[in-house]
């Protein structure tokens, strides 16, 4: 079916012939269907309302998008199989003549000599003028293009020019919108014929279009049927009638002239092959907006190639003289090579990209571009077109790019602690190395350096707004710190985006997106001699993900190298906190930010997760095929969380922690478990049973758990927090004495905030480069690395004064009362409330620090 109108001389037309492989119900919305409904029934003329331009059935076959194939009159051919780039100029003359050299595309249409009318293929006294006054847009064939995404509201003007603009340029006039009086649109074409044709009626041949320069653009305004757009878009091609004697001209450039806001500084590189790098190039420009983007000049017509250069194509920084900014290798260039593809841009459209190793373009900077032309003779060697017609003046614009990003200055790893709220994600500085950067430069607070203070801007990047979906929960740090980075990574677990999200410590900045389903716990072993892995349960697939991070060094800005699955292990029924034990190296730096003493854990790395369904604690040895037991903890168990401490003592014991919730007030309970020899799993003997060895009662909802063994010091092995309907309160947790390996309450504080659901301590390494270290040795790193820096002060040795004085082990817990929406910072020996304690924070859910499980 075709339909045509004759409105203002123009007639419009939808075909619906055998190039369309089906009828498709369903298009793309918007006001101009119903507009162009309009137009086709006020000429009593009929349109099936169930496609734009079509009837029929639907099918279930997927339409590709629409993408340019082919001109007629044809494009200029740019071979990118040569070594060299071939451009000739596209000319026809004023009948629109195809000299396409394809013939498949070529439709002849055989005339009457006498009457001009269409007749059958070499019918008597007829000749055949081959597709003349057309110009025809070819696109893929596996598309079904949508008429009314190149139809205007306009019955005078049908022809949408925001889709398809068709233009005549007149030197000394300019442009001008070249009149259309028929359009067509198949499946797979856009035929165009100039009003000039049509206007000449059927008893006369039309005569030629005027001598010039006809610029044809598509935008991705053109969809199919489904509604999907162009792509690449947009899409350009020029046809000169007789011979070329324009001179190019610059008709739009991005950034436009006197643009604000424009991006600067380098974009994120390319994620290294492994898992998990995929989204953060758009996670950074949801937060700071967009990086340095390419220069493009858009010219109405075809550039040749040789005459794109960095002397015509001149980038500077006002107020630096004819100093150029640095351009990447290669660049300028056509952006038809940067694409290596004739189409879209078609020789349009020339690229500058800025150098990414330089930086790219500076921040909060006027930038000015110079598109070199004759200027009457001046320059030599000026842009030109394909007929070497040159730009005959410089077109010059300048725009303006954005400031810095506020990127937070965290405090050091080993001098933090990280909580999550239900959006976001921040640092408290334990000792404020803000203030006292400020007093090593004279600025000296009166009543000392106030800490636990969140620092500037912390919470503010890494939040659901910049992170679609990211609600965090468990935060488990990356232990591999030193003086020289001064920063490390932490991996935050977000179940409701299925995603552990990589943050820098420093900047706050998400590094990388993990995908794995539904996680519902964390637990990470990393040092230079340990095994460097994430274990995640997913507990709607009811696996164990073990994520291998010995090739990423950690603090950098991006993801250095790939992070691959290791292993996918089957479990029970929804797995959820999980552990694994310390590395086995020893004191190593990475340790130092670990409970301080001799303590490490097995050769082998153990591991265990607790499974709320089934109530039960699986112990297993990493890099095993499968657990190695299952530990039913009773009915009505409902584990929470489960926490272990390292190897410690001659003969070494590895105690864990496991909280159960239980149905009612005071039912809850915390379990030890001890493992087996060498504080593995998988074999027994008396004294090391791998197994359960005793359970404490009484417990109000007990939920988050924290290891804080201290061997010789306090005698506190863990810390329970009780969340529960009838208590709000935090218990330490030891040995009963006389008992072998029972669990004992040591302490109970109750002034802590209302529903404390996690707790962490602070690392409690001793400052090597202060006193000597645990090993009995001064390991002082300052020989070998550099200190840490934070606002031009050094820190390292000052900021221990700020710690918890003369102590060498932690003392102080910070209580996530959620309840409260505050941190509340006791002392574990004696509830002792931080003077600067309790800290507000909206939507507060949970804490960690470098030393908690």
């Amino acid at each position: 079916m075709v339909v045509r109108s004759r409105v203002a001389g123009s007639r419009v037309s939808g075909t619906c012939t055998p190039e369309f492989p089906s009828s498709r119900s369903g298009s793309k919305s918007g006001s101009k269907s119903g507009s162009a409904r309009v137009l086709v029934a006020s000429l009593g003329l009929a349109l099936l309302a169930s496609a734009p331009g079509c009837g029929g059935g639907g099918s279930s076959e997927h339409i590709e998008r629409p993408v340019v194939r082919w001109f007629s009159p044809n494009l200029s051919p740019i071979n990118f199989a040569t070594s060299a780039l071939t451009q000739n100029p596209t000319e026809s003359d004023g009948f629109l003549l195809t000299n396409s050299a394809d013939p498949s595309l070529a439709q002849l249409e055989w005339r009457d000599n006498a009457t001009g009318l269409k007749v059958p293929a070499n019918s008597p006294n007829s000749t055949s003028y081959g597709p003349f006054g057309r110009l025809v847009i070819y696109f893929h064939e596996s598309t079904i293009l949508d008429p009314q995404s190149v139809l205007s509201n306009d019955p005078a003007d049908p022809l949408d020019h925001a889709a398809l603009l068709v233009t005549k340029y007149t030197p000394g006039v300019g442009n001008t919108v070249l009149e259309i009086g028929e359009i067509q649109v198949s499946a797979t074409r856009i035929v165009l014929t100039p009003r000039a044709y049509t206007a000449q009626g059927l008893g006369n041949l039309p005569g030629p279009l005027p001598n010039g320069q006809y610029t044809i653009r598509l935008s991705s305004n053109v969809t199919s049927t489904e509604g999907d757009p162009l792509f690449p878009a947009p899409v350009f091609h020029t046809i000169t009638i007789g011979i070329d004697a324009i001179a190019p001209l610059v008709v739009n450039t991005t950034p436009g002239d006197q643009q604000i806001g424009v991006g600067a500084g380098v974009p994120p590189p390319a994620p290294p092959t492994g898992v998990g790098a995929g989204e953060i190039a758009d996670v950074r420009t949801n937060i700071f907006g967009p990086t340095s983007p390419d220069i493009i000049c858009e010219f109405n017509e075809q550039i040749r190639a040789t005459s794109v250069n960095e002397n015509n194509f001149q980038v500077l920084k006002a107020g630096q003289g004819g100093f150029q900014l640095p351009v990447s290798p290669g660049f300028p260039k056509l952006k038809s090579e940067v694409d290596n593809d004739t189409l879209p841009s078609n020789g349009h459209e020339v690229v500058w990209r800025p150098d990414v190793v330089s930086g790219g373009l500076p921040f909060q900077s006027s930038i000015q571009v110079t598109i070199v032309g004759s200027d009457g003779g001046a320059n030599g060697s000026p842009v030109e077109d394909l007929s070497g017609n040159d730009l005959e003046a410089s077109y010059v614009f300048t725009f303006f790019t954005v400031a810095p990003p506020d990127v937070p200055q965290n405090p050091f790893p080993e001098y933090s602690i990280w909580w999550s709220a239900i959006d976001r994600v921040g640092a408290l500085d334990v000792v404020n190395q803000p203030g006292l950067a400020d007093q090593f430069f004279g600025q000296v607070f009166p009543l000392g350096v106030p800490r636990n203070v969140i620092p500037q801007y912390t919470d503010t990047v890494s939040t659901n707004q910049n992170i679609p979906g990211f609600t965090p929960t468990e935060i488990v740090y990356d232990q591999r710190t030193s003086a020289g980075l001064c920063h490390s990574y932490i991996y935050v677990m977000s179940s409701e985006s299925s995603q552990v999200v990589i943050i820098n410590t420093r900047t706050s900045l998400p590094v990388a997106l993990i995908n794995t389903p539904s996680p519902g716990g964390l637990a990470g072993q990393f040092s230079p001699d340990g095994a460097n892995v994430l274990a995640v349960t997913n507990s709607s697939a009811n696996t164990v993900t073990f994520f291998d991070f010995g090739n990423i060094t950690p603090g950098t800005a991006f993801l250095n190298g790939p992070i691959f699955i290791q292993r996918v292990l089957p479990t029970g029924n929804t797995p959820a906190a999980i552990t694994i034990s310390d590395s086995s190296g020893g004191l190593t730096v990475a340790d130092w930010n670990r409970d301080g003493g001799n303590t490490n854990g097995p050769s082998t790395p153990l591991v265990m997760w607790v499974e709320r369904t089934d109530g039960a604690i699986v112990p297993y040895n990493l890099g095993a095929a499968a657990e190695s037991k299952r530990i039913n903890l009773g009915a009505n168990a409902a584990p929470t969380d489960v926490v272990m401490t390292p190897c410690f003592g001659l003969n070494p014991i590895l105690f864990a922690a496991i909280a159960q919730a239980g149905e009612g007030s005071g039912l809850g309970k915390v379990t030890y478990y001890v493992a087996g020899p060498g504080c593995t799993t998988g074999t027994q003997t008396p004294g090391r049973p791998d197994d359960i060895v005793g359970n404490l009662p009484g417990f109000d909802g007990p939920s988050g758990l924290d290891e804080t063994l201290s061997p010789g010091a306090f005698n506190v092995f863990f810390v329970v927090a009780e969340s529960g309907g009838q208590a709000n309160r935090v218990t330490t947790l030891g040995l009963q004495t006389g008992a072998n390996n029972l669990p004992r309450v040591l302490n109970t504080f109750t002034a802590v905030g209302a529903n404390p659901t996690s707790v962490c301590h602070r690392a409690a390494w001793l400052n090597p480069c202060i006193g000597v270290a645990f090993d009995g040795f001064n390991d002082c790193f300052h020989d070998t690395t550099p200190s840490c820096h934070y606002n031009g002060a050094e820190q390292d040795a000052v900021v221990l004064q700020l710690i918890d004085g003369a102590e060498t082990v932690a003392q102080r817990l910070y209580i996530c009362a959620s309840g409260a929406s505050q941190i509340t910072v006791v002392n574990m020996l004696n509830g002792n409330r931080d003077f600067y304690s309790p800290i507000p924070i909206q939507g507060l859910r949970r804490v960690s620090a470098p030393a908690t499980q």
